[in-house]
């Protein structure tokens, strides 16, 4: 931080000024928590912190929940839901996600600012769940095939379904759809090894993997298409990796002594959180390569999950007479 220096005239009449160095600002942590929920997991935020996210409520029925700037929070539960799982937001204040029907058959949902919930079904699939949206409204999801694994699409702003094929996969789940529709992922071929890829706004599907790695898995993609994620070393040791638009791959992990890291979101800004040793140690990384622990005060564990552009960040929090709740971490 750049010391304030107040500068005098020399005479020697007047008294010395002292340097004035401001003291630097604490983070605000404010803690939330849906009614009647047991277990709350946090999992997005926008740029107007509306926070989405999934609880367990006391007789184990799982909801989405959308928490607007001044703390209200609303349930999500769509006609005819048994359990739902909210996994995005946009800053337009549309949340997606997936939930089980009568039939156990999963759906995709979209729930607009106002409440108004629409189902995304791939038709003539086993299943559909989305995990991802953008600010144009393109959404990013997987349906279940007719031979049972996992299979990526993505949702036009228009509504048109578009199944993308990735050859020699077996599963393949995206994570990310950023402002220009690119969407990063990562799949599973028939040997059973894990691999990234990055599909273009143009529709071009480009495969990606880190050196020595036996297992891995993307996270978030902010707007110049930097990727997070990460995997898992021959020793079963994890660790976060960046990849950069040009495809540059860096590792990340927490300093010290700590194990497992594994790097979330980024945010437009280039910041990335995630958690090191056993999940439960949050940590912020900062575009000039600073780390920050991130703990909620009295809590047992923190795991954050997301970040606004404005450096906001949301996800959950454990203590030792209550169990996982949500938090906002406001700089």
């Amino acid at each position: 931080m750049k010391r304030r220096v107040f500068r005098r005239r020399a005479v020697a009449v007047l008294p010395v000024v002292l340097l004035c160095i401001p003291a630097e600002a604490k983070p605000t942590y404010t803690t939330f928590n849906p009614p009647e929920a047991g277990y709350a997991q946090s999992v997005a935020i926008n740029t107007g912190e509306t926070v989405a996210g999934t609880f367990e409520d006391k007789n184990e029925v799982y909801h989405g929940f959308v928490r607007d700037v001044g703390g209200t929070i609303t349930t999500i539960d769509p006609a005819g839901s048994t359990s739902t799982f909210a996994t995005a937001l946009n800053d337009s204040g549309t949340v997606v996600g997936f939930y089980a029907d009568n039939g156990t058959k999963y759906l995709g949902f979209e729930r607009t600012a106002d409440g108004a919930i629409t189902t995304v079904d791939v038709a003539g699939e086993a299943g559909t769940r989305l995990a991802a949206i953008n600010d144009k409204g393109v959404l990013a999801g997987t349906y279940v095939g007719s031979d049972g694994y996992f299979h990526a699409f993505l949702r036009t702003a228009k509504g048109k379904i578009v199944k993308l094929t990735l050859a020699g996969t077996t599963n393949a789940i995206p994570t990310a759809v950023n402002a220009s529709g690119a969407i990063a992922g990562y799949d599973e071929d028939s040997s059973g090894v894990f691999h990234g890829w990055v599909r273009s706004s143009k529709g071009v599907i480009s495969a990606f993997d880190i050196k020595n790695s036996t297992a891995m898995e993307t996270g978030g993609m902010n707007a110049d298409g930097a990727i997070v994620g990460y995997y898992q070393d021959s020793a079963k040791n994890y660790h976060g990796f960046l990849r950069s638009p040009s495809g540059r791959i860096k590792t990340i992990d927490y300093p010290g002594t700590a194990t497992n890291t594994q790097a979330v979101a980024i945010a437009r800004d280039g910041e990335i959180i995630g958690t090191y040793d056993s999940g439960d140690r949050g940590f912020a990384l900062s575009p000039k390569g600073k780390y920050t622990a991130l703990a909620v005060p009295k809590s047992t564990a923190t795991a954050p999950e997301a970040v606004s552009s404005g450096g906001i960040i949301t996800g959950q929090f454990l203590t030792k007479t209550k169990g996982w709740q949500g938090f906002l971490r406001s700089p």
